[in-house]
């Protein structure tokens, strides 16, 4: 690699995700050198094939299993790898929301340390070592937070007390804009559907509203707009088990996992994100470059931003089963235009590709 300014980003893992795509997308647009260190071994080989020529993957020779004795196996390893990375020259960037990353990319070099965060702070809170990551995290020299919105929450909370507004930095979430119109153009015979994608996991995502919600709706619209739900996880089950209580297992249909996304938020009538809590919310982003009508839940942190406090969009309460069915049916009836919905996504994404350069180009 040459002279150019070098990062060591420390990663959880590195397979299919919101973080990943992120990085990839980062990656994409900046002119430094990255050297990329997941902590585990759970690599998804095509995306190590994509990465762009700016990224070195360094792997990991220690197997770190996810239990109480792997906090000692990460202080040990991490000073094996000290010598290396403890300079000037390389700063060193925690890039997942995990006790083990942040650990380790502190004892690598306590002095030039950056931690990024992407969920919601709130969140951090249910992790039962949550105290030892904000001590760790008012030890960064810079924490970057992925929306205004996510890092004003942040600062308020009574965690936070003592971290200067000064040490954080915003780099807006964005997305790779031509690989989402190549793939949005891909034909889908599938028509007249709602569509929605996300891991099922209902720790963060209200599918049991949502499930209620559509029962509501008048019978001719269920008759004429199937829901199709993309994405797999834990509560599968829970949630084929709900739409079998409402006799609904012919109008709402689990895909599973898709290959291409964007061609299911283009064509689709409605896209509906129901989610109890983001730190971003990159779907709602995508469905807009995607020219998707948009329902979300105004939950913390991330929709109402991204929608504009509803400017680009509808926002529900969550959890408010009536409200969602009621927004549902107003999208049907009034949606976005394709290029107000395309022309928001496209300010988001430039705002946050200027963030991220100047402060990884031209910052400190």
């Amino acid at each position: 690699m040459n002279s150019k300014k070098q990062y060591l980003f420390v990663t959880n893992q590195f397979k299919t995700g919101g973080v990943e795509t992120v990085f990839y997308n980062i990656s994409k647009k900046i002119d430094v050198n990255i050297l990329l260190f997941p902590v585990h071994l759970n690599l998804n080989k095509d995306l190590i094939r994509r990465l762009p020529h700016n990224v070195k993957l360094l792997k990991n020779k220690y197997r770190i299993k996810r239990n109480v004795v792997s906090f000692i196996k990460i202080i040990s390893m991490s000073f094996r790898y000290r010598k290396e990375y403890r300079n000037d020259n390389t700063k060193i960037i925690n890039f997942s929301d995990t006790l083990t990353t942040l650990l380790f990319s502190y004892l690598l070099n306590p002095k030039n340390v950056v931690s990024w965060v992407h969920c919601n702070p709130e969140a951090l809170l249910k992790a039962k070592t949550h105290s030892i990551y904000w001590w760790l995290l008012k030890k960064c020299r810079k924490i970057i937070f992925v929306s205004e919105a996510q890092r004003n929450l942040f600062l308020s909370m009574p965690e936070s007390e003592g971290i200067e507004r000064a040490k954080t930095v915003v780099c807006t979430n964005f997305i790779d804009t031509d690989f989402i119109e190549k793939s949005r153009q891909e034909p889908l015979r599938t028509q007249n559907f709602l569509f929605t994608a996300s891991r099922l996991d209902l720790r963060s995502k209200d599918y049991l509203t949502l499930i209620e919600a559509y029962s509501l709706l008048p019978i001719e619209t269920r008759q004429k707009y199937r829901l199709l739900i993309a994405g797999d996880g834990p509560d599968k089950l829970k949630i084929q088990r709900k739409i079998e209580e409402k006799n609904l297992r012919d109008r709402i249909i689990l895909l599973g996992n898709v290959n291409n996304p964007f061609t299911y938020m283009s064509k689709c009538k409605v896209f509906i994100h129901a989610s109890i809590s983001e730190g971003f919310a990159m779907s709602i982003l995508e469905a807009l470059a995607c020219g998707a009508t948009v329902v979300a839940s105004d939950c913390h942190v991330g929709p109402s931003e991204i929608l504009d406090n509803g400017k680009y969009g509808y926002l529900y309460t969550p959890g408010d089963v009536n409200m969602l069915s009621q927004k549902i049916c107003k999208a049907l009836g009034h949606g976005i235009p394709t290029n107000i919905a395309q022309k928001r996504a496209n300010e988001i994404t430039k705002l946050g590709i200027c963030q991220v350069k100047e402060y990884l180009e031209n910052g400190e």
